[in-house]
C-alpha cells in the first residue's frame, strides 16, 4: 500500500536532512552566532534529553503497535512511546534555528510535522507521544533560551 511506504519513508528519511539543514545555518552565520547556536544548541541538548527521560518516567506509555496486537510497519523494541524521541529532537532543532534563520526553521518543523505523522501511522507513537514531543522542544528551548539570555529578562521597558 502506497500510505505504508510513505509512513515508513517518513518515520525514516527526512531525519537525515536536519543536521544538513542544521550545518548551513552555522556555516552562514558570524562568528557570535556561531557562538549563541552552539551554547544554545548544547543546553537543548541537554534539556530535551533530560526532560524525555524524566517525562518517560512519569508517563508510561505502552506502544499503539502493542495495544492494538499489530505489526508496526517499521521494527521496534517493545518499551514506552513516551515521548517520540525523533519527534523531540527534530522540532527543538526546528526551534533552535528560528532566531538564525526563519526558512531553515519552518524547514526543520515541516519535516519533525512529517516524522511525527509518520510514526504515528508506523503505529510507533500516539498523537500524545508526539504533541508532548513538541511541548518538551518548546519547554527545551525555552529554558536554553533563559540560561543564555538572562540579562534581557531584567532589562526595564
Amino acid at each position: 500500500m502506497l500510505l505504508n511506504k510513505l509512513y515508513i519513508f517518513g518515520a525514516n528519511y527526512p531525519l537525515t536532512l536536519v543536521p544538513l539543514i542544521a550545518l548551513f545555518v552555522y556555516w552562514r552565520s558570524s562568528g557570535e552566532q556561531r557562538r549563541q547556536l552552539l551554547l544554545r544548541g548544547l543546553i537543548v541538548l541537554i534539556t530535551g534529553i533530560a526532560l524525555a527521560k524524566i517525562g518517560g518516567m512519569v508517563y508510561n506509555e505502552p506502544r499503539p503497535f502493542i495495544v492494538e496486537h499489530i505489526q508496526p510497519l517499521i521494527p521496534h523494541v517493545n518499551d514506552s512511546g513516551f515521548p517520540s524521541d525523533h519527534t523531540l529532537t527534530v522540532s527543538a532543532i526546528a526551534l533552535l534555528l528560528a532566531p538564525f534563520s526563519l526558512p531553515a526553521a519552518g524547514m526543520t518543523l515541516l519535516l519533525a510535522a512529517i516524522i511525527g505523522i509518520s510514526r504515528i501511522g508506523c503505529h510507533l507513537h500516539s498523537v500524545l507521544d508526539i504533541m508532548a514531543s513538541f511541548l518538551f522542544a518548546i519547554m527545551a528551548n525555552g529554558i536554553a533560551w533563559l540560561i543564555v539570555h538572562p540579562a534581557q529578562l531584567r532589562k526595564p521597558r
